[in-house]
């Protein structure tokens, strides 16, 4: 047997995602879901470790609040609201941050299963991306029915 006969391109072939506007429509879908999962591995990041970043965003806010409730010199009052919003938001960072990162390393995959044509890698991310869709859709689910 003639290595050519595995080298062919065709509707039988071998060869996974062996045609062009596959390999780049697989290839351009991969780069995009890695730069998306760049941006909510960075969020996360800002969010869950970020304290005095997200403490000098929140500060205005805080602040216009606090003014209208007549609290404006209350540093107790202030420490605890921007505390409470800290709270809040670190659950969506961890969130975010794990996302973008099973996101990016999964996308990884993909994009190199695109480029050496590998049925295996390309059954893999389909299969891991499917599962990532719907593992945060019961996550949104129960989200939103237990907050």
């Amino acid at each position: 047997m003639d290595d050519e006969g595995f080298q062919q391109r065709g509707p039988g072939s071998k060869n996974a995602c062996s045609s062009v506007p596959c390999r780049f429509l697989v290839i351009a879908i991969c780069i995009l879901l890695i730069c998306a999962g760049m941006v909510f591995f960075v969020i996360g990041c800002l969010f869950t470790w970020g304290h005095r970043t997200m403490y000098n965003y929140y500060m205005v806010p805080v602040d216009a609040y606090l003014n209208h409730m007549g609290l404006t010199n209350n540093e107790a009052a202030k420490t605890t609201v921007l505390t409470a919003i800290l709270e809040f938001v670190e659950p969506f960072g961890q969130i975010a941050f794990w996302i973008g990162l099973c996101t990016t390393a999964l996308c990884c995959v993909g994009l190199y299963g695109a480029i050496v044509q590998n049925r295996f890698i390309l059954f893999l991310f389909s299969s891991m991306l499917l599962a990532k869709v719907l593992i945060l859709a019961v996550i949104i689910i129960a989200f939103h029915a237990q907050p």
